[in-house]
């Protein structure tokens, strides 16, 4: 089974993480860059949306209140071929085992308010947004790194490479020991060490170690090449890497922070993954599939099983086998959670092909029936 790997290297540095999540600021503060959580109505029905806006990258997730199972958003950047006006945006959704027919079309009122329509099955229906943060929920603000370096490969051709990482910081206003633990969560995805490492230095110097790397095996791989298989295949040369993470779900003292990483090394297309890691902010913990079902790998087994049939609409009898390696799916660690059900994550080589891209598979929180732990019952109202 092929697997993604990117291999990151850190230095450490002697800086308190109180310290460094009181002083850091994003090196854009005052760009239009941003991460919002809203609340309001699509078709007049109750959601909740996440945008983030980063430079020319936006992207986005909703869910409707009764059903929160997540919706993920892809930005379209013309409207029939017309490029959008500065205060307009169009998202394509794009739900696991859909094809992109539902479109959402944004228009800025106000710098917290949202107004625009949703299309869809030939219906269209209005949408109506306000940013909103209840309890339990929280502020963040992006933050990246980016180095890039740019050498001669052969005897002409101009190469460069890329390496970024892209976080989300918590709010000052955050208490102090709320915002520690997250900065702490968020570090940890990345590999740093979040008791001693400033964390900017820390993406900083992981992207230059990115970039110093991957040259040295891409003059490494050229060196005795043809100059002519050089010239010809030159992109195969254009290697990148890029880390992000977000926040899939900021509810109830609950954060869901979800890793993207896609990078390529030369051959036929790149690599992509996503991780995601439910942290309980109230208690200062980072969940396991243990802390929120009681489940057994036979009843789970049985549960994932029954939904993907759903969301791919395969017939009871259909083999599984028809979308992915084999006839069964197993649980694995790569969960989220939501208000209503809980999602389980699958990478490109782990279960399907790497055409099948990423596979989520979300089981309602009823099909459960008495196997959620008891204080997550309780966190979640259920």
């Amino acid at each position: 089974m092929k697997s993604l790997s990117l291999s990151i290297a850190f230095l450490i540095l002697h800086l308190p993480l109180q310290a460094q999540a009181q002083s850091l600021q994003n090196p854009a503060s005052s760009s239009p860059d941003f991460y919002k959580r809203f609340e309001g109505t699509i078709a007049r029905q109750p959601v909740v949306m996440y945008l983030e806006r980063e430079g020319g990258r936006w992207h986005g997730t909703y869910f409707y209140s009764n059903v929160q199972q997540p919706i993920p958003l892809w930005k379209e950047w013309s409207e029939n071929g017309r490029l959008l006006s500065a205060d307009s945006i169009i998202f394509v959704e794009r739900p696991t085992g859909d094809t992109a027919t539902n479109r959402l079309v944004l228009h800025y009122i106000s710098p917290g308010a949202i107004e625009g329509s949703w299309t869809g099955g030939g219906k269209v229906a209005p949408v109506a947004l306000k940013e909103a943060y209840t309890s339990g929920s929280y502020r963040f603000e992006p933050f990246w790194k980016t180095d890039s370096t740019t050498f001669t490969v052969g005897p002409k051709h101009q190469n460069t490479i890329t390496s970024s990482f892209h976080i989300l910081i918590p709010s000052p206003d955050l208490p102090t020991d709320k915002r520690t633990f997250v900065f702490s969560e968020i570090g940890l995805r990345l590999g740093c060490k979040p008791a001693t490492q400033d964390i900017r230095e820390c993406m900083l110097n992981l992207a230059r170690r990115g970039c110093d790397s991957d040259r040295a095996d891409v003059l490494e791989m050229a060196k005795d090449m043809p100059d002519s298989d050089i010239v010809n295949g030159g992109f195969m040369f254009e290697w990148f890497s890029d880390s992000r993470i977000s926040v899939k779900y900021n509810e109830d003292d609950l954060l869901v922070l979800e890793e993207e990483i896609s990078a390529y090394s030369g051959g036929a297309h790149e690599s992509y993954a996503k991780f995601v890691n439910v942290i309980d902010v109230r208690n200062g913990k980072s969940l396991s599939l243990s802390d929120v079902t009681t489940a057994d790998s036979i009843t789970l087994q049985r549960l994932l099983e029954a939904a993907i049939r759903k969301e791919y609409h395969m017939e009871s009898d259909q083999p599984l086998s028809d979308i992915l390696f084999s006839d069964y799916l197993t649980g694995n660690n790569n969960f989220y959670i939501t208000r209503t059900g809980l999602g389980f994550v699958y990478n490109p080589y782990e279960v399907a092909s790497w055409a099948d891209g990423v596979i989520e598979v979300f089981i309602p929180f009823s099909s459960f029936k008495r196997k959620l732990t008891p204080w997550f019952m309780k966190r979640m109202g259920l």
